[in-house]
């Protein structure tokens, strides 16, 4: 086996595939960077060399995201007991259907609370007592 590994490193062979991994690794991020530039994230993310993990810790529906059809990776296997879906691993090929989905998400949810703060600010001016004199 050492003599295999000597091979291995002697016949630069060792160098060739670290310059090939390193290489592909940066046509990777150069292709995240293109589409996150065409359709930005929504979200905290973190290039990796074969595609993007997002942090899901700041967005309310995360069951929304696990049940949908989008083909994501929330580690699961990596946990024993119950996993905290904070994270999630969207491939490279999936990236724009993801960004895309989460951009349509996102935005109905700040709709959605931008109205319920309104009602609710409304609801409280309303029932004031001061509200004959204002």
């Amino acid at each position: 086996m050492q003599k295999a590994l000597s091979l291995y490193i002697d016949s630069q062979l060792f160098e060739k595939n670290r310059l090939t991994r390193l290489s592909n690794q940066e046509a990777y991020q150069k292709q995240i960077e293109e589409k996150l530039a065409y359709s930005p994230c929504p979200l905290p993310h973190y290039p990796l060399h074969d595609g993007l993990l997002l942090d899901l810790r700041q967005y309310p529906k995360i069951a929304s995201l696990k049940h949908s059809q989008l083909g994501l990776d929330f580690f699961e296997e990596a946990y024993l007991s119950t996993c905290p879906y904070q994270f999630t691993k969207v491939s490279l090929d999936n990236l724009e259907n993801v960004l895309d989905y989460l951009k349509s998400r996102i935005g109905m949810t700040s709709t959605l609370l931008f109205s319920y703060t309104l009602r609710k600010s409304l609801q409280t001016t309303s029932a004031s007592p001061y509200r004959r004199y204002m």
